[in-house]
């Protein structure tokens, strides 16, 4: 069955999944830092989605992965994924939480892969009670943890962020940290 698709104004035809067909699956895990990914969260968290797609009776294409922060626009992983949607090379991204994926712009990013006809499944749609004070805490935490991560590779001296003015303003804006 072929179904249509608009994207940015153009149409594009895309095969869709018959039903007797297993869905083809991609799976695509972040963790925050390289420490994590050495304790092994990353491999969990992956090998939690493989056994979601296992139950689901997915076909398994790729696994997709990132060590980096949920608000970099700029992961590999997540940009090959995406780019891999426009091809139509599967049908379903199962994510454990919806801050793996993104830490903002979900919406976004699933109304681009819903375009495509792919969609995202969220295993732990919510962490926090789904309320307005719910989201504000949830985006707040997440500005604070990527600015905590910004600070301490200042002081330890990364080498993307060597200047020692620019620690010292940072350190001025946000005190308390």
């Amino acid at each position: 069955m072929i179904q249509e698709s608009t994207h940015l104004g153009v149409a594009f035809l895309r095969e869709k999944a018959k039903p007797h067909e297993k869905k083809k699956v991609v799976l695509y895990g972040r963790v925050s830092g390289t420490r994590q990914k050495a304790s092994g969260d990353l491999n969990r968290q992956l090998a939690l989605l493989k056994g979601h797609a296992v139950r689901k009776g997915y076909h398994l294409y790729k696994a997709y992965s990132d060590v980096g922060s949920g608000l970099n626009d700029k992961r590999k992983g997540l940009l090959t994924l995406l780019r891999d949607a426009t091809a139509g090379k599967f049908d379903v991204v199962p994510v454990s939480y919806k801050d793996c994926l993104a830490r903002f712009g979900l919406l976004l990013i699933e109304t681009f892969l819903n375009s495509w006809n792919v969609s995202l499944e969220l295993i732990h749609p919510h962490v926090v009670e789904d309320t307005p004070h719910g989201e504000l805490i949830t985006d707040l935490t997440a500005i604070l943890y990527s600015f905590m991560g910004k600070l301490y590779r200042m002081r330890r001296g990364s080498p993307r962020k060597k200047n020692k003015k620019e620690i010292e303003n940072f350190v001025h804006i946000c005190p308390n940290l």
